[in-house]
């Protein structure tokens, strides 16, 4: 029996090389995009908080593209705290006294709901119907 599902394998590996591009929509902010929107079908990816780039946020959403989404992650913490992960989120060393503050400051309300409606008018432009949320 396998841990992860038929496939996965590649997308775990250490040396995996992103399918997806980055684009820049006209309102500035930047999105990992990856797969097509001709299946309709979408998955909208919000990044943790080390960001767009943290961790395998773009493996996973390269996996499911191949499973035929068009799979869209937005670089939503912005500005970055001490640099984040590519400009986006937390940086990956950071203390919890230190987390825990910035957290509470962070610019949520306004910040976000403007990069989110982006992004799904993104998605619909490219042809998505439906959109699911990870």
């Amino acid at each position: 029996m396998s841990c992860c599902p038929p496939n996965a394998e590649k997308y775990l590996a250490p040396d995996y090389s992103f399918v997806g591009s980055t684009v820049a929509l006209d309102t500035g902010l930047e999105l990992y995009v990856t797969g097509t929107g001709a299946s309709k079908k979408g998955l909208l990816i919000v990044p943790d908080i080390y960001g767009w780039n943290g961790g395998r946020t773009r493996n996973i959403a390269d996996y499911y593209a191949e499973e035929g989404y068009y799979v869209v992650v937005p670089k939503l913490l912005t500005p970055a705290i001490d640099g984040g992960t590519d400009g986006d989120g937390f940086a990956a060393i950071i203390s919890m006294e230190h987390l825990v503050e910035n957290l509470m400051k962070f610019p949520y309300p306004g910040n976000l709901d403007a990069k989110i409606e982006a992004t799904v008018a993104h998605m619909k432009a490219q042809g998505v119907e439906s959109i699911g949320l990870m």
